[in-house]
């Protein structure tokens, strides 16, 4: 073997380790970077797209649960075509509003988060005096753990495994036609009200900043308060 034939060997030999380095470079670099900012190892693929957060909800999250769910119809006992039913909560910071029936009053607190208003408290009440029992609760999550488009992948991951076990999630649609998955563990004899409470996660498909977490809980009596905020829920813009 000549000295320069031997030269070259060595140029590749030393372009296939720099190569290989580079990559496990890169891996291990979008391991720690995937880590820290969506909250666990996911790969590229499942972050594609996830700048447009509605549309990616639709296609990775929604269409999967409409394929292999059933849809839930949540009754409502309001009639929204007369006033005379419902109250109207409306939020003009953070972009939504509900309905809630006639003869439930509520209790708003803004406060939670300090300055950055991170979350708002409702409680709902079937006498003006707040000091009476509280018949249901509303807890909306504007920042924080599980909240925004960088926990995405994590809540695709999560349908996906109910899915992969055979389970028959539920789901519902949105007045913003969002496809949206009830928590109901894939429990095919459950509904969204399963124990009186649930979590559900809206997101606005003309503003990608606004994502909220709304978890709630009832007593029986009065579950029908949250079929109706549930219901009628909607980003305004």
């Amino acid at each position: 073997m000549t000295k320069r034939t031997e030269q070259k060997k060595n140029k590749k030999i030393i372009l296939i380790v720099k190569t290989i380095v580079a990559i496990v470079v890169v891996v291990m670099l979008w391991c720690f970077y995937s880590l820290f900012t969506f909250e666990g190892k996911f790969t590229p693929w499942y972050v594609w797209g996830i700048s447009e957060p509605f549309k990616y909800w639709q296609e990775h999250i929604g269409l999967p649960l409409v394929e292999h769910g059933k849809e839930y119809k949540l009754e409502l006992s309001i009639d929204e075509q007369n006033s005379k039913t419902y109250n109207v909560y409306k939020n003009e910071k953070h972009h939504f509003e509900f309905k809630y029936p006639k003869g439930f009053y509520i209790k708003v607190d803004n406060t939670i988060g300090g300055d950055n208003g991170q979350a708002t408290d409702i409680k709902f009440f079937k006498e003006r005096d707040s000091t009476k029992t509280v018949q249901c609760g509303m807890y909306i999550l504007y920042k924080g753990w599980g909240v925004g488009k960088n926990w995405l992948p994590r809540s695709r991951s999560f349908v996906e495994y109910y899915i992969k076990k055979g389970s028959t999630p539920f789901y519902f649609l949105t007045k913003n036609r969002q496809i949206v998955n009830t928590n109901s563990g894939g429990d095919p004899n459950s509904n969204l009200i399963k124990d009186n409470s649930g979590l559900v996660t809206y997101i606005n498909p003309s503003r990608t900043s606004d994502i909220i977490n709304v978890s709630f809980g009832c007593e029986k009596s009065s579950i029908k308060v949250m079929n109706d905020v549930i219901s009628t829920f909607q980003f305004i813009n």
